[in-house]
């Protein structure tokens, strides 16, 4: 796995190829030998995805739960 690395000395973001179990490993950095943190990212989410496409057929009205659904002048049931 790759996992990013921030150099305390220079700033150089870098990444660093190893196995997941020495992920908590030391790193230097590969430019002035600096000792280096590991930077952990929070993950990508895409909030700007394009709409899902519309379900064909006409428009749903009312409400549905339990199965079934309420539509104009329909009446409710006792549970």
């Amino acid at each position: 796995m790759r996992y990013p690395f921030q150099c305390t000395v220079c700033g150089l973001e870098f990444e660093v190829s190893r196995p997941a179990r020495d992920s908590a490993a030391d790193a230097t950095c590969p430019t002035d030998g600096g000792a280096a943190v590991r930077i952990f990212l929070a993950p990508v989410m895409n909030f700007n995805r394009p709409e899902a496409p519309k379900a064909p057929g006409p428009p749903a009205r009312g409400f549905s739960h339990h199965g079934h659904s309420h539509g104009p002048g329909t009446g409710h049931h006792a549970h």
